[in-house]
């Protein structure tokens, strides 16, 4: 039997429009360690963690908490790794990747005896993952070493994603500092783009839906921004940023749903100041989490990720719990939050949703790369089904418009 930790959490009833912080620890909640270090959300905004010996769970809709491990399943231990596929399957890295299956709440092994310290799939099913400064392609029955960071080295590879094209980017640290594109056939050192501005070391890769890879580097919080189909790139230092200024240390940085770049930094990693900064594209906000969250100036706070779910709230786990931020809280209660409900969740030809009652003013359906793919555009109360049978498989989210202006989000996956 799964165990489940029914998580109190310290929600308002109401929430008033405005900046919104809070932090959940094992002292205020139900949540199973105050030292979170890793963060993944799948398509259904749960929030997924682990440590050495169990994989977490969080159900936001339902409030609960659910612990997986060698005692309850059939994961081992020495957790790595989580990664959301492009169909929204929650797959994790041990002796082994499995893939959880929500139907009957337990894993299936992928891939037997893949041990990895990350991983990702590309749209076809091929499998890249990262072991012992190694990357390695993996289609079917072959594998083949697509980088090895012995040559010229040594070089460590530090992150890579998938592409809307289907190609492979991943970064490397130590004696070449570099970003590589992988085509299926041929590696690209792209030293090309370093010509015009400093070198840097590169820890973090996030990709947005208009072809541009975020490039963060840490220790200086530097964030490189290349544009695929342009072939150029940008560089956010102290001369044109909030960030790089000196001491500074910048741990994780991930794009929403509406590409606005969310970054995290403090100084020599866990001192205040310690900031979420966002850039939209056009301009920075800078929110000071140790003002938020009363954290003094000595105390130690360190932050290992960041995450944003469909809701537009960044989750950020610490050792000192997890903090939640949200910029735009609106008037909308908790319960018409949970009032709409969509189902099921993957769906097949049909995506159907409960209103609860709420009359909706309109309801879109945008992929991964922002563009709309169903839009319904007249006051809506009887309407409960969508054909989605056209969509190509993958995820997708959905928005409801109410009559008041306000916006619910959810996000599903087409089978």
């Amino acid at each position: 039997m799964i165990y489940s930790i029914q998580l109190f959490f310290l929600f308002f009833t109401s929430i008033v429009i405005g900046k919104s912080w809070e932090i959940y620890n094992i002292e205020n909640s139900d949540i199973p360690t105050n030292d979170l270090s890793n963060i993944t959300i799948d398509s259904s905004d749960n929030l997924w963690f682990y440590t050495n010996n169990s994989v977490f769970m969080y159900n936001q809709t339902e409030n609960i908490w659910t612990e997986y491990n060698e005692h309850n399943s059939n994961l081992t231990s020495d957790f790595r790794h989580i990664e959301i596929g492009f169909d929204g399957s929650v797959n994790i890295a041990s002796d082994g990747i499995y893939k959880y299956n929500s139907y009957n709440n337990e894993f299936e092994i992928k891939e037997k005896n893949i041990s990895s310290s990350k991983f990702t799939y590309d749209r076809n099913g091929i499998l890249y993952y990262l072991r012992n400064g190694l990357i390695y392609k993996k289609d079917g029955e072959n594998i083949n070493n697509v980088y090895d960071g012995t040559i010229g080295g040594p070089n460590y590879p530090t992150d890579l994603v998938i592409d809307v094209n289907n190609i492979l980017w991943f970064s490397v640290d130590g004696f070449t500092r570099a970003l590589y594109s992988y085509d299926g056939f041929s590696l690209d050192t792209l030293d090309s783009i370093f010509k015009a501005n400093p070198r840097i070391g590169i820890i973090s890769i996030s990709l947005d839906n208009k072809s541009n890879l975020w490039l963060g580097n840490g220790s200086d919080c530097v964030i490189l921004n290349y544009s695929i189909d342009n072939q150029d790139w940008k560089y956010f230092g102290n001369s044109n940023s909030p960030l790089g200024e000196k001491g500074m240390f910048s741990k994780d940085s991930k794009i929403d749903k509406n590409n606005n770049l969310w970054v995290i930094s403090s100084i020599s990693n866990a001192i205040a100041p310690i900031n979420l900064y966002k850039y939209d594209g056009l301009n920075w906000s800078e929110f000071s989490i140790d003002e938020g969250l009363d954290i003094k100036k000595n105390e130690l706070f360190t932050m290992y990720a960041v995450e944003i779910d469909s809701k537009g709230n960044v989750w950020i786990p610490t050792d000192n719990g997890l903090v939640k931020f949200n910029e735009n809280t609106t008037s909308v209660t908790t319960s018409i939050l949970d009032k709409i409900k969509i189902y099921p969740n993957p769906a097949k030809t049909n995506l159907n949703f409960d209103l609860g009652g709420e009359i909706v003013k309109s309801i879109t359906i945008t992929d991964l790369n922002g563009k709309e793919v169903i839009t319904y555009n007249s006051e809506l109360s009887n309407l409960n089904s969508i054909d989605i049978s056209t969509l190509i498989t993958g995820q997708y989210f959905i928005s409801f418009e109410l009559t008041d202006k306000s916006v619910i989000n959810k996000k599903f996956v087409k089978e």
